[in-house]
């Protein structure tokens, strides 16, 4: 593994796909990181704001900037922020928002998930932020929609995003009891190509999408179940149960995979369509990022790992 200060290199045509993720040391102190795919060489990026607590956050190497996720500067609220790696100037881009879960930049548009102070659900809803004329677009029809998870193929071009109505699980928490406990409701899975929002495929009841990959032959996606157990002595306990699935996108046919591999798969970072998987693994105390071939699962090549006590990795993409 090689780990370079990044100080305004520019992308040459052969650089092709990259990865950028954050890592979290144990003080706290977040960096957003890169490598590409074709040399597996990590860049590390210098310090954005001493007072930077960012959840999300996104390298676009072709503008030399980083769109990232953080605190205005009266504490109040966390806002899309833009960092200029060549002039070392922060600015902030939107204002309403006060919660962002994912960030992709891509184009001259910077895509989002967010909560947003007018949404009366405290649903997550997916924005294009507009570099050129400074808008931010609610991109889907229904702001009831919550999303929980959001993929992009950086190949096909292509958004995938997987949540449930937040109406009926706000609904849900309100009557939930020992004996009507919480299950959550059925997940949409919905695909954006060329700015055509799809509905793709709906869950069963009880079935939460938690992870999310997509290349132009499969959907690779994560369930989460709860499973209640309630007592005689009035007391109740909760199980839950995780299934990894692989959807044919042609034929909608899914094979549930139960390599044990998956047992430790944080989270999926990216498909090729090539059918390499890049993802956030935990093994003997360490978080690495891997990849790993569908059709070979027993093979894993490491490309980064940090002691897990230390260090944790979230929100990794790949763009091009």
């Amino acid at each position: 593994m090689i780990l370079a200060f990044l100080s305004g290199c520019q992308k040459t045509e052969d650089e092709g796909i990259y990865i950028t993720f954050i890592k979290t040391s144990r003080s706290q102190r977040q960096t957003i990181y890169y490598f590409n795919i074709n040399d597996e060489e990590v860049y590390s990026m210098k310090s954005l704001h001493p007072n930077l607590r960012s959840q999300s956050g996104a390298y676009n190497r072709d503008k030399q900037k980083i769109y990232y996720s953080a605190m205005t500067e009266d504490g109040h609220d966390e806002q899309l922020w833009e960092y200029n790696i060549e002039t070392d100037e922060r600015t902030q881009l939107i204002d309403g928002a006060y919660g962002i879960n994912y960030i992709v930049s891509a184009d001259d548009s910077v895509y989002l998930v967010a909560w947003c102070h007018d949404n009366e659900y405290g649903a997550r809803n997916f924005y294009r932020y507009d570099i050129k004329s400074k808008s931010l677009e609610l991109l889907q029809d229904d702001p009831t929609f919550n999303v929980g998870v959001l993929s992009y193929s950086s190949q096909n071009k292509e958004f995938m995003f997987a949540g449930e109505d937040a109406v009926e699980s706000w609904h849900r928490h309100d009557i939930q009891s020992d004996e009507y406990p919480f299950y959550p409701p059925a997940n949409n899975v919905y695909s954006m190509k060329d700015n055509e929002i799809k509905l793709v495929f709906s869950t069963e009841d009880n079935e939460d999408i938690v992870a999310l990959a997509m290349n132009d032959k499969y959907i690779l996606y994560r369930t989460r179940s709860v499973s209640w157990t309630l007592y005689v002595n009035d007391s109740n306990s909760v199980e839950e149960i995780r299934h990894v699935y692989l959807m044919n996108r042609e034929t909608n046919e899914k094979t549930e995979l139960t390599d044990e591999i998956f047992n430790s798969i944080n989270s999926f970072i990216y498909l090729a369509n090539n059918d390499d998987l890049y993802c956030i693994y935990y093994s003997d105390d360490y978080l690495q990022i891997i990849k790993l071939n569908l059709n070979d699962l027993s093979s894993v090549h490491q490309i980064y790992r940090e002691v897990a006590e230390y260090y944790s990795f979230s929100d990794g993409l790949a763009l091009n």
